[in-house]
Parts: structure tokens; C-alpha cells; sequence
């Protein structure tokens, strides 16, 4: 795990969600799997498990936020080193990443 941006200035999910799946698949292939068999491969542009029409209706749903914001979440958190998180950086709510937990 590398310390810094995985991607900046989009809150998109239609951008975050493929670019933290690439991220996870490059640490934990099962947990990758897991989160992919969730996104509806009916609605694939191509045959890579990531990328959707940008205006199919799932996007926009709470299965898609939860996917997002849940299960990608966590599975990047999982594969943080100790003393980092994944998440958004502190000083910019739309630059996402792995950042070094601050000392409290």
C-alpha cells in the first residue's frame, strides 16, 4: 500500500467505484470478487467487471451506495497498512486515498 491519491476531484461514483475496485484487486483478489459480483453486469460497456454505462440507472441507487461507500470502504481499510486509513484526505473531501492516521 502506497500512501496518497488513488483519485481526486470527482465525488462521481460512476468514477470512484471503478477506480477503488482496480485499487482492492491490486491487494485482495477475493474481496474484489466479492464486491464485483455486486454490480450488475447486465449494464457493462466491456467484459472487465468495472465499467458501467455512465447514465445506467444503478449509479444512482442505494445498492450502489452502499456498495460504495460500505463494503469498498471497509475491504480498502482492511488492506491499509497499520497507522493509514482509506478514505477521503482531510484537507480536500474529494481526493481519496491512503492517508497516515493523525496522532490524537
Amino acid at each position: 500500500m502506497i500512501e496518497g491519491t488513488i483519485i481526486c476531484g470527482t465525488l462521481r461514483p460512476q468514477a470512484l467505484l471503478p477506480a477503488f475496485m482496480v485499487e482492492l484487486r491490486s491487494w485482495d483478489e477475493v474481496a474484489w470478487k466479492s464486491i464485483s459480483d455486486q454490480v450488475p453486469h447486465g449494464a457493462l460497456l466491456e467484459d472487465d467487471g468495472l465499467t458501467l454505462k455512465d447514465d445506467h440507472p444503478w449509479w444512482m441507487s442505494e445498492d450502489c451506495a452502499y456498495l460504495l461507500n460500505e463494503e469498498l470502504f471497509d475491504a480498502l481499510n482492511v488492506v491499509a497498512d497499520e497507522g493509514f486509513y482509506f478514505g477521503s484526505h482531510p484537507g480536500d473531501g474529494a481526493d481519496f486515498g491512503f492517508w497516515k492516521l493523525e496522532d490524537d
